[in-house]
């Protein structure tokens, strides 16, 4: 188990907003029967449809690459910047286009549970941020302690991004008792 003294700040704070962003679909479809939560989520998107933001999807395309070629990165250890320069625009290329349609889809669910939680006046208590920090603890086997003092050193971003986790699975819950969609 990491302490805080060991691994810096950052690359805790960077592990684990990584984390938060690849859980975010991960945890829509937690705990609930996966194969109907699913169904749920496929239903939401197909059955909305609108215009996306670019600047949305662009942002989420852009994090995914950035965490792709981060993780890339590491495995392969640091290369030489300068010949590799080519080699990661032709790369980051590729990436857009593989991870468009993902991007596309998380950003579109994303928007369809927020306004569900809107027009369902569905909130984001105090004791979902502490249950959410708690699971996040244990995934990282940190105390729920270090990671609220890390989400509050990271600034509003990632208190907008853990917020924004909760009530999309809030949302998602509701959508899922009141079976608003039937199958």
């Amino acid at each position: 188990d990491w302490h805080m003294g060991e691994i810096s700040g950052k690359e805790i704070l960077e592990e684990l907003k990584a984390k938060l962003r690849g859980e975010m679909e991960a945890t829509l479809k937690r705990d609930i029967d996966e194969s109907y939560k699913d169904q749920i989520l496929k239903r939401l998107v197909e059955t909305h449809h609108f215009d996306l933001p670019e600047s949305l999807v662009e942002r989420e395309l852009t994090a995914a690459i950035r965490q792709h070629m981060e993780s890339r990165m590491r495995q392969r250890g640091k290369i030489d910047q300068a010949e590799d320069l080519v080699k990661r625009q032709e790369e980051i290329k590729q990436l857009r286009e593989e991870l468009l349609p993902d991007a596309t889809r998380r950003v579109k669910l994303g928007l369809i549970l927020e306004a569900i939680a809107e027009k369902e006046g569905i909130r984001v208590e105090e004791a979902d941020v502490a249950a959410e920090l708690e699971r996040l603890a244990k995934r990282l086997k940190l105390t729920a302690e270090d990671i609220r003092r890390m989400v509050e050193s990271a600034g509003q971003d990632m208190r907008e991004e853990l917020f924004g986790r909760i009530l999309a699975e809030k949302s998602l819950d509701f959508v899922y008792r009141h079976a608003m969609i039937q199958g």
